[in-house]
């Protein structure tokens, strides 16, 4: 019976050691944690409950949950669900909830419990981590997306209204308008313009290139001009209509530098262009347009032009754009007939040197 007593006593001084000695360990965690049984009273909680709610540990343990005003109506609703279905051996998985310090102060909390045994009893060891500044900064993007949502939307509804006064000035202006996009092609035009060029559809003209629309005599004026100024620097010129006039010519007289506009009658500038690239490659090709862009740029460049030059051309500039690519030419021409000319003479010694 002695023996009995004292082994009952061991017992018991080694399960208040180990009840100590997870206490230490419980409040080493820096997450608060509450042990509550499987009514809902509180058995024990570590340091951090009471230095983030404020509450003490007298006000605390023993006490119920659902008896403290810690947590809110809706957070012990979930509370009682998640404890119920823990007693039950269900898995739970974390959940959040909102709690109230003892100054009122608002926080949120992420739960993950545990079943566990404490001092003979089924319990629930309950860890919360502090998710307030996480909820906030949610709750804040939350009301900035809002917020700027409704500013998309004023600033939607201004451009909107804006656009049906453009819209409405665009169409009533007694001028004719129209826009191209950078290709030239037109994608919209008013009233005026249809009247204009004696048109009654808009289909007629959306979609057409705007040179179209150019008178022939106007295409002259700029042409004649342009051989004018040329012809007055002492440059010998000759024109085409078309492109396929273009590439006759140059296929039976050699040019030393052709002006080309992206826009023809016949084709585009491009492909006169390549097709001029391989007939007569020695020849400098240089592309006009009137509709810049990266992509034609780019296009004029990969089917052999030497230079790219946007309207409206101003005389200065194309004049000093030909002399610099004729001297260019000429130098090239030098180093050819230059090597030519030491090949020769090098070929001429080896065979004086053989006889």
């Amino acid at each position: 019976m002695e023996k009995t007593q004292q082994e009952l006593e061991i017992s018991q001084n080694q399960l208040t050691r180990a009840e100590d000695k997870f206490k230490s360990l419980v409040n080493v965690i820096a997450d608060p944690v509450v042990i509550i049984d499987h009514k809902g009273h509180i058995l024990e909680i570590n340091d951090r409950v009471v230095e983030k709610t404020g509450f003490s540990k007298g006000e605390l343990l023993g006490k119920n949950f659902l008896q403290i005003d810690l947590l809110t109506k809706k957070s012990k609703a979930i509370g009682i669900k998640s404890l119920a279905k823990r007693m039950k051996r269900r898995d739970v998985k974390p959940y959040e909830i909102e709690a109230k310090t003892k100054n009122g102060e608002t926080i949120y909390l992420e739960v993950k419990a545990h079943k566990m045994k404490y001092e003979d009893k089924n319990a629930d060891l309950v860890v919360f981590h502090d998710i307030t500044e996480r909820k906030m900064m949610g709750e804040r993007l939350e009301r900035y997306a809002e917020q700027l949502e409704e500013k998309v939307k004023e600033r939607t509804k201004t451009l909107r209204e804006n656009e049906e006064k453009l819209r409405s000035i665009f169409n009533s202006s007694p001028d004719a308008i129209a826009v191209s996009d950078l290709k030239g092609k037109i994608i919209e035009c008013n009233k005026a313009t249809l009247e204009f060029l004696g048109l009654s559809k808009k289909d007629e003209l959306i979609g057409k290139n705007g040179l179209m629309f150019v008178t022939k005599k106007d295409h002259q004026k700029v042409k004649k001009t342009m051989k004018n100024i040329l012809q007055q620097r002492g440059y010998e010129i000759d024109t085409a209509k078309t492109g396929q006039e273009a590439e006759q010519k140059a296929k039976s007289k050699f040019y030393n530098l052709a002006l080309l506009d992206i826009k023809l009658p016949d084709m585009e500038g491009t492909q006169l262009l390549a097709k001029l690239h391989t007939n007569t490659p020695k020849m400098v090709k240089i592309m006009v347009t009137g509709y810049p862009s990266l992509e034609n740029a780019l296009e004029a460049l990969n089917q052999g032009a030497d230079a790219y030059v946007t309207k409206p051309v101003k005389p200065e500039k194309i004049l000093a754009l030909i002399k610099e690519k004729l001297e260019e030419q000429s130098q090239n021409e030098k180093m050819t007939e230059n090597k030519v000319t030491d090949w020769i003479k090098t070929r001429a010694r080896k065979l004086e040197d053989a006889d």
